[in-house]
């Protein structure tokens, strides 16, 4: 016997797989979402790790000038001792001065090591030498950014910041998992199309063929499967209930990172230009401590200390600067507006030959 059939089936009333179809879009966004996200987070670490190698390099450059003034200092102290016009007391006090001093210079030398190795691991490559690291350039200038206030920023960020966005796909599949499970509870209707033939070649119907084509529509109405579907239906609402509630503590965190950023960026100018003009001061202070020792007014005891107070003063400035760069990406990064070309901007902050800096 020979039997062929066909058939043809078209869902018409179906709850699940329009859940199911909603779902799967939401999930697609979800994706997008996750790594419009990820790829924000990355620029953010870049400069970060970038940032943490210069500060400890600054760092090590402040803990260098530390020793070398707590080892003047010691020396200083030795040759009064062994006059018998200095006390033990003091030698001590200023050798354990220079011993901790010269652990805080390891210790600085570890973690710039360590910055070095994050950098390289993010990058990919080796850093070879101390030039393919580019420090702040001297023509750095702080920009205003744009939109100034900050109900601006917030309404962009609700809008477009991609944490946010991936929360609310999020809140959609949790929703749709719920009318899946729900779905379970209503009927489902069909539309078919059957077409079967059949030959048959037994003793009793040899030469018979049959031929039946069929066009209707199937129904299934649910009446009873226990309890599993309530509850499943019951865990998915409450899921759906729970992607709620994450996404407006997401939302809060978001809007105090924003606010915290904002304020960050707002206040650098003014941090920046005080950090300048103790700069200025202890570099002023440094040239003049060397003209009173050729003098024979000071000691060189309190060159290195005028040194040690210019190394500060330069690492704060520095240390000010990063965070004001920082700031400025990590304020576009939660409103969602981070793109790479922020961050070819932030890189001419670094160039060592003047040239225009700035986000606009």
């Amino acid at each position: 016997s020979d039997n062929q059939t066909a058939q043809l089936t078209q869902p018409i009333f179906d709850l699940g797989a329009l859940a199911r179809y909603r779902q799967g879009i939401a999930q697609g966004d979800f994706a997008d979402a996750k790594f419009a996200y990820q790829s924000q987070d990355l620029i953010v670490r870049t400069l970060q790790a970038y940032s943490d190698l210069l500060f400890a390099q600054d760092q090590l450059n402040y803990q260098t000038a530390e020793r070398d003034a707590y080892h003047e200092q010691m020396k200083v102290n030795q040759r009064v001792y062994e006059k018998g016009e200095g006390t033990r007391t003091d030698l001590l006090e200023s050798t354990a001065s220079f011993s901790l001093a010269e652990a805080k210079v390891i210790e600085a030398q570890d973690n710039l090591e360590n910055a070095k190795r994050k950098l390289e691991a993010m990058m990919g490559e080796p850093i070879k030498s101390s030039r393919d690291v580019k420090k702040l350039s001297n023509n750095f200038k702080i920009q205003p950014i744009f939109p100034k206030t900050f109900d601006d920023w917030k309404e962009i960020a609700l809008g477009s910041n991609p944490e946010l966005t991936a929360m609310s796909h999020q809140i959609e599949i949790a929703r749709q998992t719920y009318q899946q499970n729900k779905a379970a509870h209503y009927p489902t209707v069909s539309g078919f199309v059957n077409w079967n033939q059949q030959k048959s070649y037994t003793v009793v119907t040899v030469n018979q063929e049959s031929l039946q084509s069929m066009v209707g529509v199937s129904v299934n109405v649910p009446i009873f499967s226990g309890g599993e579907t309530v509850g499943k239906t019951s865990q998915a609402r409450a899921g759906y209930e729970k992607s709620q509630a994450d996404y407006d503590a997401t939302r809060d965190r978001v809007i105090t990172e924003l606010k915290k950023q904002y304020d960050s960026v707002n206040s650098s100018l003014q941090r920046v230009e005080a950090l300048m003009r103790a700069v200025n001061s202890s570099s002023e202070l440094t040239r003049a401590m060397r003209k009173s020792i050729q003098g024979g007014v000071r000691i060189n005891l309190d060159a290195l200390l005028a040194d040690k107070a210019f190394a500060t003063a330069q690492r704060d400035l520095a240390q000010a600067k990063y965070n004001y760069l920082l700031s400025v990406i990590k304020l576009k990064q939660q409103a969602g507006t981070l793109t790479v070309e922020d961050l070819e901007k932030t890189a001419t902050y670094f160039q060592l030959d003047a040239g225009r800096t700035g986000f606009n």
